[in-house]
């Protein structure tokens, strides 16, 4: 005679199924945070190239890109900047137009061929994307309208700009190159890197 009773789980069974689920939980969360990893070394990466690209130009041509007043008669299209070694403009963190210093950096490093893009590209368009989503710019700490007035004892400086990072990342950027303080030293974020809860901070690295 058939038993109408249904089999349930045992206890063994169902404790196979929680390890299961939480071994499951666990690379799941694992594979985010090596994912996310990965994207905060591209970000460092994109500051580091960009960074050597600007001391390279230099070191070719004694002119910063954007600045350079000869940089017409070495790349077609690309304007001539004034010359007082601090990259200008306006809208340089959302923007730049065409003719201003910190549109024509970009296209100045494209045309010399030391940082990917088209050396055509101009406003929106010029500023690189990182790969957590925020933008890069170059622009100068004395005329960006309110990001940042200086560097603290070491002045006014060219610096690049990276939008989009939680504060945690910001953090680890800033302790990457210098002191993990966001309001000291070469680089230095927008917001406290320790808020709770994180906030969206921009990051400031000296050029």
């Amino acid at each position: 005679m058939k038993s109408n009773h249904n089999k349930g789980f045992s206890l063994v069974e169902l404790s196979i199924v929680l390890v299961i689920i939480g071994l499951l939980i666990a690379a799941l969360v694992k594979g985010k945070a090596i994912l996310e990893n990965a994207k905060i070394k591209r970000v460092i990466g994109d500051i580091e190239s960009v960074s050597s690209a600007y001391n390279a130009y230099y070191d070719l041509y004694s002119a910063y890109p954007g600045d350079d007043e000869n940089a017409s008669g070495r790349w077609a299209g690309v304007a001539n900047g004034n010359g007082d070694s601090y990259i200008g403009g306006a809208n340089c963190d959302s923007n730049p137009a065409d003719g201003q210093e910190c549109n024509e950096a970009w296209q100045a490093l494209r045309a010399a061929l030391m940082v990917q893009g088209d050396p055509s590209d101009s406003g929106t368009g010029a500023l690189p994307i990182h790969a957590l989503g925020g933008i890069i710019w170059i622009w100068n700490s004395s005329a960006d309208g309110g990001g940042m007035a200086e560097f603290g004892i070491i002045g006014v400086r060219n610096y690049i700009g990276i939008t989009n990072l939680r504060s945690e990342i910001a953090e680890v950027i800033d302790n990457k190159f210098d002191d993990g303080v966001y309001n000291t030293g070469m680089v230095q974020g927008s917001a406290d890197y320790t808020t709770d809860p994180e906030s969206i901070v921009t990051i400031y690295y000296a050029l």
